[in-house]
């Protein structure tokens, strides 16, 4: 049910393309693959925007991402992740590309100071079974707002036009839903042109 001949690279160009849509600050990115447990791709740029170079994220497994993690958000992500990734799975092959999973929390920048950044999982692909073999991580970084002050995982579902948040409660692998009012198209432009300084 496996293809250990997929170039997970090429899959994921046209998203790796088309990133700068759905980003409102400076981003890097990063290819997991789930079979090795290993990281088999990252851009050119993330070491300007954490401590290492792409050739140190490069055959890393997932306790590298996580020691990149605050402390105190990591189990969230770790949570957050594998909720995410078990309800997509749950979904009819249809209906899972219209859908996507954000996290916030803080992670580290190029001098090793944590600020607060968005991961979004981008694209993913499926196997024969339904389950995840890779994903395309977008990390954007947040640190320009101020408006971030808690872990937090956002469900994005076209199907039923929902968007949803949530926050972990702790000690269990469990998410409670925040409101927070949905922002518009246009307050999202906005959003963007001041993350790049105007």
């Amino acid at each position: 049910s496996t293809n250990l001949n997929v170039d997970f690279k090429s899959y994921y160009q046209p998203y790796i393309d088309m990133a700068i849509n759905y980003t409102i600050g400076p981003f890097f990115w990063f290819i997991p693959d789930n079979r090795q447990m290993k990281i088999i791709a990252a851009s050119d740029n993330i070491r300007q925007l954490t401590p290492f170079l792409k050739e140190d994220w490069i055959g890393k497994g997932p306790e590298f991402f996580a020691e990149n993690i605050h402390p105190e958000d990591s189990l969230f992500v770790l949570s957050a992740t594998s909720i995410g990734a078990e309800f997509q799975e749950s979904l009819a092959p249809e209906k899972r590309v219209n859908t996507r999973v954000n996290i916030y929390c803080r992670m580290l920048d190029s001098n090793k100071y944590y600020r607060w950044t968005l991961i979004q999982f981008l694209a993913n692909y499926y196997n024969l079974d339904g389950r995840t073999e890779s994903t395309l991580c977008l990390i954007t970084d947040l640190s320009k707002f101020s408006i971030i002050n808690k872990s937090m995982m956002t469900f994005i579902d076209i199907n039923n036009k929902r968007h949803q948040f949530f926050k972990l409660i702790d000690k269990n692998k469990a998410l409670e839903t925040i409101n927070i009012p949905n922002i518009t198209k246009r307050e999202h432009e906005i959003l963007r042109l001041m993350a790049r300084g105007l």
